[in-house]
């Protein structure tokens, strides 16, 4: 696998490291495979194009929904734990997503 920066294309392998998150880390090739599994999980609340609303802290599972919602083509909508019920309430009438999890 390869991503670009600045200094041109650099190859990166399943075992280093993606996030480090406390005292745990998460390398490149389980992060995929976290991300195919919530892809598929994600694909029976609906498809290309279809809104999903996920309430969050700043965790790793974060990253690994929106990448899975971008893999199969959906819109990803982060709400925050910090909104108020009435708040969440008046944006998921707004988004109508397929699925709001927390």
């Amino acid at each position: 696998m390869y991503y670009e920066n600045n200094a041109g294309f650099h190859k990166i392998y399943d075992n280093d490291i993606f996030i480090k998150y406390f005292d745990s880390s998460i390398t490149y090739g389980d992060f995929y495979k976290y991300v195919n599994g919530i892809a598929a999980q994600l694909a029976s609340y609906g498809d290309d194009g279809s809104i999903i609303a996920m309430i969050s802290e700043n965790i790793p599972q974060f990253i690994m929904v929106q990448h899975a919602c971008w893999k199969n083509g959906m819109i990803f909508t982060p709400l925050s734990p910090l909104d108020s019920y009435e708040e969440l309430s008046r944006k998921v009438k707004i988004f109508k997503p397929g699925c709001c999890n927390n």
